[in-house]
């Protein structure tokens, strides 16, 4: 039976109650520190993009079967904590990294199963970042926001509604406790499409929802989704992009349009980029401007590590000196270059006519939480895994196994399913 688009969306909201229902995902109670709540949402992109093989008719025409061998595939991997130990994910739906878990970090005293998990690692050293770069006095929260990840424009959609909802409900309790609540929500590759939903659903439901900070890493701008970055949901949008990034302009498969671009100001795109509070932003390190790859923005451990010092952590965790450099802005395209040496590092914005704002340096932070990366990050297989397509592929046949021994995959689609892979 073939699924309308709505019932997907339903469908694969479905598969994220069981966990959500078996925990609390709302903010605790407790005495505020401040009367500021700094809130920062994750949230991440599509998953092994290269399982859409299993059902490109169904990609291409945004309906799938309930059965999809592509729905089934992704559903196993996703499930896999594998998956965990490299990305920056955690389960489905909203998860809360807890203050407790960034102390024990610090401690070096996380349990076996924590230590795995990349997510631990990276928003730890991201709220060492903040903390050091903005001595606000202020209260801090980090949630996850988990979905399965599937290649379809309606999908995102669904997970857009999803989470603007989710998070309209969870500032509105935040507001119980503290007077001002500021957000930021940083994004990878096409979790930025499913973050640009909110502007449009703040517009519909106007629950009073303002993202301060909407960060996004490599996301394809697409035709559908591009109009809400300059909804005044959003207070400023950052479009993080690289030349080293080869990913982000690929899919031709989740867009009516058939073409997916890098910046908000391609002349394509047919909005004034001009005196907006949307920027494009190349990113670089020591002036190397291919340096930053796709999976190097959010993923733990990758063959060419975003930066030396603070390796393996990602470049996202970058993203707080990122904005703290990003103050006041009266141009919307220029780049970001990250000084990376053991003496020095900070990030320094320019353009054509040379650099006109800097962070403060933490190098000395960077070194530290190095050592502590090093320390308390424990995956398994990490020499093995280290290269992206061994960790695909090991992920992608843990699923053909636990599909097939389940009885999901009949011994004589086997080598139809293998071929497609």
């Amino acid at each position: 039976m073939i699924l309308s688009r709505k019932l997907l969306s339903l469908l694969l909201f479905a598969l994220s109650l069981n966990l959500l229902a078996a925990q609390e995902v709302g903010p605790k109670k407790q005495v505020p520190s401040a009367d500021t709540l700094k809130l920062t949402v994750f949230v991440h992109g599509s998953i092994h993009c290269h399982l859409m093989m299993l059902s490109p008719q169904a990609v291409w025409k945004d309906s799938f079967e309930e059965d999809a061998w592509y729905v089934r595939m992704l559903s196993k991997v996703r499930q896999n904590s594998l998956l965990w130990q490299s990305r920056f994910m955690l389960g489905m739906g909203a998860q809360e990294v807890t203050p407790n878990v960034i102390e024990r970090f610090h401690k070096r005293v996380l349990t076996l199963e924590e230590s795995k998990i990349a997510a631990y690692q990276v928003v730890a050293v991201y709220d060492a970042i903040a903390r050091h770069l903005d001595s606000t006095e202020c209260d801090r929260a980090y949630y996850m926001y988990g979905h399965l990840g599937l290649l379809s424009q309606s999908y995102r959609k669904g997970v857009g509604h999803e989470l603007y909802l989710w998070l309209a409900n969870l500032v509105t309790q935040y507001k119980t406790q503290y007077k001002n609540i500021h957000i930021d929500i940083v994004a990878h590759s096409h979790g930025g499409n499913i973050c640009l939903w909110l502007g449009e659903f703040e517009t519909h439901y106007q629950r009073g929802l303002h993202v301060d900070n909407l960060v996004m890493y490599a996301t394809p701008i697409q035709v559908e989704t591009f109009r809400f970055a300059y909804k005044p949901a959003f207070g400023r949008v950052i479009n993080a992009i690289s030349d080293g990034d080869h990913v982000q302009g690929m899919d031709r498969m989740s867009t009516a349009h058939g073409k997916s671009y890098k910046k908000f100001s391609d002349p394509r795109l047919p909005v004034s980029h001009e005196s907006s509070n949307v920027f494009d932003v190349r990113l670089q390190v020591n002036q190397k401007r291919r340096h930053v790859g796709h999976a190097n923005m959010f993923l733990m451990d990758c063959s060419s590590p975003a930066t030396q010092v603070l390796k393996p952590a990602p470049f996202v965790v970058l993203t707080p000196a990122l904005l703290s450099a990003c103050q006041d802005l009266t141009r919307n395209s220029f780049d970001c270059n990250v000084v990376d040496s053991h003496h020095a590092v900070y990030l320094q914005l320019q353009d054509h006519e040379g650099i006109f704002a800097t962070s403060d340096d933490f190098a000395s932070l960077s070194r530290d939480m190095a050592q502590l990366l090093t320390y308390n990050w424990r995956p398994d297989y990490p020499a093995r895994l280290r290269s992206q397509p061994a960790r695909l592929g090991r992920i992608t046949i843990d699923a053909v196994k636990e599909l097939w021994q389940g009885g999901a995959i009949k011994n004589e689609d086997m080598p139809k399913l293998i071929s497609k892979l």
